[in-house]
């Protein structure tokens, strides 16, 4: 009897979509099934991918062994590239599947096919099932049903209905081998079921198409079928367990013959990459998402409705002949003894649980964002609980911090101590433009405004600093004067740092181009909302990738029309943004231009200017769509924003060669 496979480790998913070199498995099989779509098998699997001819064509450009993020790239420089949670999603059935593989892992044990030599040809499966089942059901009918008289005609009828149930798993997979399908794994099963019975899987059939599915689910059904015809005829007081045996054969409720025969004739295969939900927020959105596609199938859920309806039917009126009881005296006996209003109340509380499941389920969701919004701020609010300013607590602090979170502890705590603790009033300077610089700040509490000043005395507010942002500390290791002013706009605690202390205690572990990469772009980067989220090696790769770029009042950024090559984030000061000679909005600290002309290929709708002395981060159109393809959450973040801001999908080249630069 052949085995099961044997167990391979599996990669988590930043590993399995990240850096793992995944290949196409050799010699698979696949069939082309209903709806043009294509069942992949791995003989090595118990389980059948069913994916389109174009989600094939993705799959087979890992023949020669690629990372995920090689195989986007080529995609969307070919303009080929799918929604990527679909692409995501489907690498990862396959790799569920065994129909990739991760280069230098084991492979697993194949489950090997059994030679089976008795074979049913397809059209005498179809003609002959249809007969047998006409003519039973005839007999049925005209001999009916007899109750038993003694408890050995119970037992005796039930191990035929046992009898009938392997008798049909077998004749499936005489119909499995007609239809030049394989079998896999028959067995005598003794655990988890009620009866111990013979079993093949018979899943196998989806590689025959339709017709073999069609032809399995009414073969199974006749082995049950003409042995109760036969009871009835020769052995009257076996025939109720038979009965009993055809009624199940019939159900709709649960995968029985008659389910899978709804299945094959209303139902197309499902895509694999439909019923997925890896990357689901939380399971409330998984399992309403599964239950919107399950209800999504009108056709087979109508059909499956209506045969439970004429087989309930059926239970009633044989149950009402076996009893020999009239169903109208029984519906009259059943309203005198009340079942007419516990069943109400049964129905009412069902649709009450319903209802409430539902708001519950409302509560539950905006619960857990007011508890996200919560933990938010008081990770923000923890600075404020530094009672005492003790080194030790300082230093916990400090840990936290851009700037000096590499620092070992022993140097953490020296930069602590050091650390004296200022307080601000609203609208005290904290540093004025122009002044030397001689010492460095980190917010603890409060809120903090960089200023501009007007040449007719006006003072504008252009950006804003909170709880762990970082000041001054560009002039101590430039040695240069103070570049702006800033205010604080609430009283506000500061920890402050002299620049011979810094210069002492911070610069001999980092170097002057590590103190303003970690200040100036890391400690920027992770207050923008976008990029909150983001992991500090994350954040890293991306700030070595942006550049940091100066713009004049007055200076034009991109102008409307021409090609959008760059990503801008808005680092300081503020921009005007104008479509057809007309301001439509503004950008400041921390806004961002030009994603969607780049996720889209598409030029730029708009003129960008900077309407004060300002700066931005700026990272080049090949380098952000590099970057974000080597991370499936960062890839798929920008989808969504992508999709929300256009209502387009991402990588979608309308014009041009568009994303030749991923091709390098």
């Amino acid at each position: 009897m052949a085995t099961g496979p044997k167990a391979v480790p599996r990669l988590d998913l930043p590993t399995l979509l990240g850096t793992a070199t995944l290949r196409l498995v050799p010699d698979l099989r696949t069939a082309t099934t209903r709806g043009n779509l294509i069942v992949v098998k791995n003989d090595s699997d118990a389980r059948y991918l069913v994916i389109t001819r174009p989600q094939w064509q993705l799959l087979q450009r890992f023949t020669q062994g690629r990372t995920v993020s090689d195989a986007l790239c080529e995609i969307i420089s070919e303009d080929h590239c799918p929604p990527l949670r679909e692409f995501y999603d489907l690498v990862v059935r396959g790799y569920q599947h065994s129909i990739l593989q991760v280069v230098g892992q084991d492979p697993p044990v194949w489950i090997r096919p059994v030679r089976w030599w008795l074979k049913i040809p397809p059209p005498v499966a179809r003609i002959g099932s249809v007969v047998l089942l006409s003519l039973s059901t005839v007999i049925l009918l005209v001999a009916g049903v007899h109750v038993p008289r003694h408890s050995v005609d119970v037992v005796g009828g039930t191990l035929l209905a046992v009898a009938t149930a392997s008798l049909a798993q077998l004749l499936a997979a005489c119909v499995l081998k007609g239809a030049k399908c394989q079998v896999f794994r028959p067995r005598f099963q003794w655990r988890r079921t009620p009866l111990p019975r013979f079993r093949v899987e018979l899943e196998e059939a989806v590689m025959g198409g339709r017709e073999t599915e069609i032809n399995v689910a009414l073969v199974r059904m006749v082995p049950a079928f003409t042995l109760a015809a036969a009871a009835a005829i020769k052995f009257p007081t076996y025939s109720l367990p038979l009965l009993a045996a055809v009624f199940v054969q019939l159900s709709p409720l649960w995968r029985t013959p008659m389910w899978d025969l709804l299945r094959a004739l209303f139902r197309d295969p499902r895509l694999s990459t439909r019923t997925s939900f890896v990357f689901a927020a939380s399971k409330p959105f998984a399992l309403l998402a599964q239950a919107r596609q399950q209800f999504s199938d009108r056709r087979f859920l109508l059909a499956g409705t209506s045969v439970t309806i004429v087989w309930l039917a059926l239970v009633f009126v044989v149950g009402c002949l076996l009893f020999q009881a009239n169903a109208v005296d029984l519906l009259h006996r059943f309203y005198l003894a009340g079942g007419l209003r516990y069943t109400g109340i049964i129905v009412v509380g069902a649709l009450a649980t319903v209802i409430l499941g539902i708001v519950g389920l409302v509560l539950w969701i905006i619960a857990s964002q007011i508890r996200a919004w919560w933990r938010e701020r008081i990770a923000r609010r923890r600075r404020l609980q530094i009672t005492g300013h003790s080194p030790e607590e300082v230093a916990k602090l400090l840990a936290g911090i851009v700037l000096f979170r590499d620092l070992p502890p022993e140097p953490l705590r020296e930069v602590a101590a050091a650390m004296k603790t200022y307080e601000y009033q609203k609208d005290q300077y904290v540093i004025r433009v122009g002044e030397d610089a001689d010492r460095m700040y980190v917010v603890v509490a409060g809120r903090l405004e960089v200023i501009r000043h007007y040449d007719d005395g006006r003072a504008q507010a252009v950006a804003e600093m909170v709880p762990g942002d970082v000041l001054g500390e560009i002039g101590i290791v430039r040695g240069s004067p103070r570049t702006r002013s800033i205010r604080s706009a609430t009283p506000a605690i500061l920890l402050g740092l002299d620049k011979e202390a810094f210069e002492r205690l911070v610069l001999p572990h980092l170097t002057r181009a590590d103190v303003e990469e970690a200040v100036q772009k890391v400690g920027f980067l992770q207050n923008i909302s976008l990029m909150r989220e983001w992991p500090q090696q994350t954040l890293a790769a991306f700030a070595r990738l942006a550049v940091i770029q100066e713009f004049n009042e007055g200076e034009l950024v991109i102008r409307e029309g021409s090609e959008n090559l760059n990503l801008y984030l808005v680092h300081r000061g503020e921009f005007s943004v104008t479509q057809h000679g007309k301001q439509i909005r503004k950008l400041r600290q921390g806004d961002s231009y030009g994603e969607f002309g780049l996720l889209q290929n598409r030029n730029s709708a708009s003129s960008v200017v900077a309407t004060m002395p300002s700066s931005c981060l700026v990272i080049s159109k090949g380098d952000f769509l590099k970057f974000i393809t080597q991370d499936f959450m960062i890839s798929l973040q920008f989808e969504q924003v992508g999709a929300k801001g256009t209502g387009r999908r991402v990588f979608s080249s309308a014009k041009g060669p568009g994303f030749d630069v991923l091709r390098a």
